[in-house]
C-alpha cells in the first residue's frame, strides 16, 4: 500500500498541484550552493537550512536504503511540498541525492519521482501566487518566499540527481564503446555470457528514459523563480 500511494502521488501532473499551504512561520532559507557537498563542507550563514543530522546512505544496506527512499518519497508526496523545509525531510533529502549513486534502481526512480513531482508542483503554484497579485500582497510575503525556498531547494536535489546521472550514463557509453571496438578480446565475451546466467532485474534505471522529464521540470523551475 505505500509503495502504491507514494507511486500514484509521485505522478500527479504540475497541472493539478497540490495545496502548498505554509504551515510553519519565518520558513528557512536555502542557498544554492557550487556543489551539493558544499553545504556540509562549508560554513553556512545562520538561519540558512543546511544538513545537521549526518545520513550515511553510503554505508547502508540495500534494505534499509530503499526503506529510507520509500519514507522519503511518502513524506514529500503525502504533506505538501513545502515540507523540504522541515530540517528532518531535508536531512534525509539531501543524503539520498548526494549518495545517488549507492542507490539501487528502485531507490533511484523513487526519488527521481517524488522530486520532481514536487518542483512541478512548486513551479506551477509559485506561477500561480505571482499571477494573482499575491505577491503584492503584505500578508502573502512570507507564503510567496516559503515557496520560493522550498523551489530553489527542490532545483538544487534535482539538479544534483541529474548531474550524476549524466556523468554515470557518458562513463557508461565510454565503456560499451571500449568493448565494442576490434580486438575487445575473448575476456568480454566470456564475460557477457557470465552476465546472461543471472536473474534479469525486475526494475531497471535508464538515464535516457528519465532526462527529457528530468529536464522539463527544471526548465519549468527556472522559469517560476525567473518571475517577479
Amino acid at each position: 500500500h505505500l509503495a502504491a500511494r507514494t507511486t500514484r502521488a509521485a505522478q500527479e501532473t504540475p497541472h493539478t498541484p497540490r495545496p502548498t499551504t505554509d504551515r510553519r512561520p519565518g520558513a528557512m532559507e536555502f542557498d544554492i550552493p557550487l556543489k551539493l557537498g558544499d553545504l556540509e563542507t562549508q560554513r553556512q550563514r545562520d538561519g540558512a537550512l543546511g544538513p545537521k543530522e549526518h545520513v550515511d546512505v553510503a554505508s547502508m544496506n540495500d534494505g534499509d536504503a530503499n526503506e529510507l527512499v520509500e519514507r522519503l518519497a511518502y513524506d514529500l508526496c503525502e504533506n505538501d511540498a513545502l515540507c523540504i523545509l522541515e530540517q528532518d525531510v531535508f536531512d534525509r533529502a539531501y543524503a539520498c541525492a548526494r549518495d545517488f549513486t549507492y542507490l539501487k534502481p528502485i531507490g533511484r526512480i523513487r526519488l527521481t519521482d517524488a522530486l520532481c513531482s514536487n518542483l512541478s508542483v512548486l513551479s506551477a503554484s509559485v506561477a500561480s501566487l505571482l499571477a494573482s497579485g499575491a505577491g503584492d500582497a503584505g500578508d502573502a510575503t512570507d507564503v510567496v518566499a516559503s515557496h520560493r525556498e522550498a523551489l530553489k531547494t527542490y532545483a538544487c536535489l534535482v539538479h544534483h540527481v541529474a548531474d550524476v546521472a549524466e556523468v554515470e550514463a557518458r562513463e557508461t557509453m565510454g565503456v560499451a564503446a571500449s568493448t565494442a571496438a576490434p580486438g575487445a578480446g575473448k575476456a568480454d565475451k566470456k564475460a557477457g555470457k557470465k552476465k546472461t546466467h543471472g536473474a534479469p532485474a525486475l526494475v531497471e534505471w535508464k538515464w535516457e528514459e528519465q532526462r527529457e522529464r528530468v529536464m522539463h521540470v527544471m526548465a519549468g523551475g527556472l522559469g517560476a523563480a525567473l518571475l517577479e
